[in-house]
């Protein structure tokens, strides 16, 4: 039985609707809390006091490697939390100047980077990754409060349905100071004995940035050491096959022929009419020989599944945009999606079919006319070509529609996809080069195939790949390893960065109060005065980027309403 995404939508909030039905039951019975859980909404915190041993051991094995490696931490953290910062007061900026219309890129279950959730991390390796890459980052936080003195209360994990997170719960008493001195110097453990008394330090400060960073070092780390391992022992294994087809389908369009015909998204071309299709120029000429009216037969794969499919090409003339990239020189010279081009440089455009083989002719940089018909007006457009795929020239910020068969497809590069994924670590080679190819690695698994994503080796990817010679006994494991090791990293990665935001009760927002603490010092004795100003601060930019976030969520809905 096949289950639309909307019967798998009423299967999860069903299932979880039981499952908050019986943990308000269970609590109000008081059987949860005989358990030691306790609850949170519908999150159950289960937590122990196990475990503590082996925490002890790894701190006294080597207290001072872990020392070392948070204080090695802070300057990373440091960085990342600008980086951060700026990425998101940018992406405010672009959201203010051209806000996005509603789209699974920007819908709110996808901002969390929970599987099963988000739609564009797979349950099963997005589960297995976001475990290791939380249980990794709190056993760092415990590990270095047993190296620094501090009491580790608990660890637990956390549940709503499955399991979303785990925590170690220092003592925060001896972490943050919340003992505090009273006029006449004395303390009461864990009570405030005047109002105008200051927090009593029971650990140093850099005591408590290391402990403070041990979480996302850790994280960055396992994050460095699962893309190398992807990027190139991972795709080492991995090869092209050879001879293999490369047009794709992106999308049908409604009530056109592909879509009466049965075709859908990420069908794989292989023949038209029995002409063999490798690339874009083939499906053009082989489209080319048929005409309107014509019956045409397209043989292809779909899910490593042969198909086929019968339809008749429409009397439609010219080769429509299905769409363009937010943004692109594209974009910014006028072309929208729904236009049609009807002529290159006075070149008669029929189709798609006629367009690529124009275009085929044409050199990166030349500056091409274009006229296109939009709401029954007519206009040119100059633009600029740039290189496109197989090392040819296109216009690869616009998607091309077929409107004689109401589909809209693209060539896939599976060598030269393969190559652009290896390459991917060359780019940290300099400063500016690392900060795009951070923003590359965020965005490899909401991007789409015919713009270089990337979410898994599975799918139509599998029709275009095989395990490579040397390590063909092991099969369909090299995709399955391959895949963990980009799911660990990118978790990891994305677990880091988000900590590392200047907010509390992020990790980066309790390293910056204890930066801008340090900071006042230098110009303000009254330490009273400098907690207060701090608090206020760290308060103030908190909620800032909280409010920056809910903005990105909610203005392309306020602007353009809900799709």
């Amino acid at each position: 039985m096949n289950l639309t995404s909307a019967d798998t939508a009423l299967i999860v909030i069903f299932a979880f609707s039981v499952y908050w039905v019986a943990v308000k039951i269970l609590s109000m019975k008081g059987v949860l809390g005989k358990h030691n859980i306790d609850t949170f909404g519908p999150v159950l915190i289960v937590r122990t006091e196990r475990g503590q041993k082996l925490l002890d051991r790894f701190a006294g094995i080597g207290g001072r490697f872990w020392k070392t490696f948070a204080t090695l931490g802070v300057p990373l953290m440091t960085l990342s939390m600008v980086f951060m910062l700026f990425l998101l007061l940018f992406a405010d900026y672009r959201t203010i100047m051209y806000t996005p219309k509603p789209s699974p890129l920007n819908a709110p279950q996808n901002i969390l980077i929970i599987p099963g959730i988000n739609q564009f991390i797979p349950l099963v390796w997005g589960l297995v990754s976001l475990i290791v890459a939380v249980f990794v980052h709190e056993f760092s936080h415990a590990i270095l409060c047993k190296v620094e003195g501090v009491r580790v209360k608990s660890m637990g994990v956390l549940f709503a349905l499955i399991p979303i997170g785990a925590f170690a719960e220092p003592d925060e008493e001896e972490l943050f100071g919340t003992r505090r001195t009273g006029e006449n110097g004395g303390t009461d453990s864990g009570k405030v004995i005047a109002a105008s008394s200051a927090p009593v330090r029971t650990v140093t400060r850099s005591a408590r940035v290391r402990i403070l960073t041990a979480g996302v070092t850790a994280n960055f780390v396992v994050a460095i050491l699962a893309f190398a391992l992807f990027f190139g022992p991972g795709l080492s294994m991995i090869e092209p096959v050879a001879g293999n087809a490369r047009v794709t389908i992106y999308d049908v369009v409604d009530n056109s022929p592909a879509e009466l015909a049965g075709m859908s998204q990420g069908v794989i071309i292989t023949y038209i009419n029995k002409i063999p299709v490798n690339n874009m120029s083939d499906f053009g000429r082989a489209i080319n020989y048929s005409q309107i009216g014509d019956s045409v037969k397209i043989s292809g794969v779909k899910d490593r599944a042969p198909v086929e499919f019968n339809l008749t090409l429409n009397p439609y003339a010219g080769a429509g945009i299905a769409d363009v990239l937010y943004g692109s020189y594209a974009e910014q010279a006028g072309l929208m999606p729904g236009m049609i081009i009807t002529r290159a440089d006075g070149h008669l455009i029929n189709d798609s079919s006629a367009l690529i083989p124009f275009l085929r002719n044409c050199t990166p940089g030349q500056t091409v006319l274009l006229n296109v018909t939009y709401a029954d007006s007519l206009m040119t457009v100059p633009i600029t070509l740039q290189e496109g795929y197989g090392g040819g020239v296109g216009i690869p910020t616009i998607i091309i529609a077929n409107s004689q068969l109401g589909m809209t497809i693209g060539e896939f590069p599976a060598e030269g996809y393969l190559t652009f994924l290896r390459n991917i670590p060359l780019m940290f080679s300099t400063p500016v080069g690392a900060g795009a190819a951070t923003i590359l690695l965020f965005s490899l698994p909401i991007l789409p195939l015919h713009l270089y994503g990337f979410n898994s080796f599975s799918g139509e990817l599998m029709y275009f790949y095989r395990p490579a010679d040397w390590c063909s006994p092991l099969g369909g494991a090299v995709f399955s390893i391959a895949n963990l090791l980009f799911w660990v990293g990118w978790l990891n990665l994305m677990l880091a960065t988000f900590n590392c935001l200047p907010a509390v009760p992020m990790d980066g927002g309790h390293v910056f109060r204890e930066f801008f603490r340090s900071l006042l010092e230098l110009f303000m004795k009254d330490e009273k005065k400098v907690e207060t100003f701090s608090e206020r601060i760290v308060s103030l930019l908190a909620a800032l980027i909280f409010t920056s976030i809910v903005f990105l969520i909610t203005a392309p809905y306020i602007v353009h309403g809900v799709f």
